[in-house]
């Protein structure tokens, strides 16, 4: 599959209600890029003004596809296929945006997350506003999120950041809250999280320089 002209920052893939398989892709040459998987075609190309350095992918429980881009530009974007324009643009104030993070099925709506420096802050994505101030707490560059919603016994909707401070952070999003916060040592690359069906509890896997964690969770205490 090819077609950026410079590296690949960023790749996030999605499936449609109806069955497609797609990904998104970020570059260093200033686009985005949206792929059919079946067939290894490109379907979309979307532009900021300097390098993508993240993307996010998800499918809102209504059908929906929710794609966005962060860049050194200091923006966020979020796109819809066939659309040649972004459909909003964040203006950030974070400095480059590192890392992205999308929660469809968050109590309060639907939130993304941004990180440059060493801030955090909430959108929600119904409104197009900041949900939060910058949430401080680390003492350096964030460079990775996720996101995810514990269903049960209520659902509470959580962000973790992973700095170069070598720390990694849990916040409670309702209350823009670190409730825990975990020493990694070294830097951390990549963050995914599967919250669990049948308890408040999460599975939070980090890879690394030091290598691959895996860490059960359970936040409701």
């Amino acid at each position: 599959m090819t077609g950026h002209i410079l590296p690949v920052r960023s790749i996030a893939t999605c499936r449609t209600t109806s069955g497609q398989s797609l990904a998104i892709s970020g570059s260093d040459d200033h686009t985005v890029r949206l792929w059919d998987l079946h067939t290894r075609q490109q379907t979309d190309i979307w532009k900021h003004d300097f390098a993508v350095l993240t993307v996010a992918a998800a499918t809102h429980p209504r059908g929906a596809l929710c794609l966005a881009s962060g860049s050194a530009d200091g923006t966020a974007r979020l796109w819809h296929p066939g659309t040649p324009t972004a459909l909003h643009t964040f203006r950030c104030d974070q400095g480059f945006i590192n890392a992205l993070a999308l929660d469809l099925h968050a109590p309060d709506g639907p939130l993304l997350a941004t990180a440059g420096d060493d801030t955090l802050r909430l959108w929600d994505l119904d409104t197009c506003q900041p949900r939060s101030d910058h949430l401080r707490g680390h003492t350096d560059t964030i460079e990775a999120l996720t996101a995810w919603t514990t269903p049960i016994p209520t659902p509470r909707s959580y962000i973790a950041s992973a700095s170069r401070d070598g720390t990694l952070r849990i916040w409670q999003t309702t209350t823009s809250r670190c409730i825990l916060q975990l020493a990694t040592g070294t830097r951390v690359h990549t963050l995914s999280a599967r919250p669990h069906s049948d308890k408040p509890a999460v599975t939070l896997t980090i890879t690394g320089e030091a290598g691959v964690a895996v860490f059960n969770l359970r936040l409701d205490g």
